[in-house]
């Protein structure tokens, strides 16, 4: 609408579309050129002429402030779903990153209660939360293992023992029962004697392994001949050969290596001791010492009936035993009929 005034303020003329009533300009919206005011749904600017007359043109604002006012509420609709999305898509993503961390605590709780073969799922495996459960696993599955050859070892050193202390039982209660001259009194204390040095045997095989397992094994080592350590474990099982007319023979290169010598002599002691003992007689036994590549290699063979294949996965195991066709044989952690040797020269 257009709406012109005198200097009184007395209308010159009026557009038709122009409202009913006008109201002048306020003393301080005629200051200047040029001035824009509000009222009822409009919007005027009022422009001043040089001789006080006054020009007003204007617009009605209320469909524009209707359009706002709409597209105000679709804003705060469209904002109130967008948080609304975020905090449903924020607790279903928090859900799930902890979903792993609950499932990892229940199988830990699982494990505490004692069931040591629960695992947890890794189907997520390229997560950081999946390479944790991953580590967790193989600690568990370690923690699984230990506890089975702790029960295992138990086992066996029960075994082990159980004989020995059966016997010196019943030589005592057999004694006991009666009178006795005293060959049969020496005959019972004999036998009980034996018994005690195997029980001795094994509780000193027993107390070194647990000093290997908890890394306190002593080893005294000095630069020594190879071959003269290895020679003394040939004369030392020389005797036990002759009573079974076994051959026991001897190849070996001069090698000076810095080792614990009782403890390689012990190891090819046990290696030729099982070779003589659990073979028919007459068999015959090797033993070789030669340098490959600056290692010190040491080989123990026999002509027996060696070693059954369902054994040999497991011969490093601690007291795993061969079935009847070579007799009873007791490995111990570094012992075995053929096996080769290695260590650094």
């Amino acid at each position: 609408h257009l709406v012109a005034m005198r200097g009184d303020r007395s209308e010159i003329t009026r557009s038709l579309n122009a409202p009913a009533f006008v109201p002048p300009p306020a003393a301080d919206e005629t200051e200047g050129e040029s001035h824009f005011r509000t009222r009822d749904g409009f919007r005027e600017l009022i422009h001043c002429t040089p001789r006080q007359d006054v020009l007003i043109v204007g617009a009605g604002i209320a469909d524009l402030n209707d359009t706002l006012k709409s597209l105000a509420a679709f804003l705060v609709g469209i904002g109130g779903g967008v948080v609304g999305l975020g905090l449903v898509g924020g607790w279903w993503l928090a859900s799930r990153a902890i979903r792993p961390l609950v499932e990892i605590g229940a199988t830990a709780e699982r494990i505490a209660e004692g069931d040591l073969t629960q695992r947890i799922d890794t189907h997520e495996a390229k997560s950081e939360l999946g390479r944790l459960a991953t580590l967790l696993n193989r600690t568990f599955e370690r923690l699984h293992n230990t506890f089975e050859q702790q029960a295992q070892f138990t086992a066996d050193a029960s075994h082990e023992l159980r004989t020995p202390i059966s016997v010196i039982i019943a030589q005592t209660e057999l004694a006991l029962m009666r009178d006795r001259s005293p060959k049969e009194y020496r005959e019972a204390l004999e036998s009980c004697h034996r018994s005690g040095e195997q029980m001795k045997s094994v509780v000193n095989s027993l107390l070194e392994l647990a000093h290997m397992d908890a890394g306190n094994l002593d080893l005294h080592l000095e630069v020594v001949d190879l071959a003269e350590v290895i020679q003394d474990a040939v004369r030392f099982v020389e005797p036990l050969a002759e009573q079974r007319q076994d051959t026991v023979s001897a190849d070996l290169e001069t090698v000076h290596a810095k080792i614990d010598d009782l403890k390689i002599q012990q190891v090819v002691t046990n290696l030729l001791t099982n070779a003589i003992k659990h073979n028919p007689d007459g068999c015959t036994v090797q033993v070789s010492l030669t340098v490959e590549d600056a290692h010190a290699v040491i080989r123990v063979f026999d002509d027996g009936t060696g070693i059954p294949a369902e054994i040999l996965p497991r011969v490093f195991e601690r007291f795993v035993r061969a079935d009847n066709r070579i007799g009873e044989i007791v490995w111990q952690k570094m012992g075995l009929t053929q096996a080769t040797g290695t260590f650094a020269a």
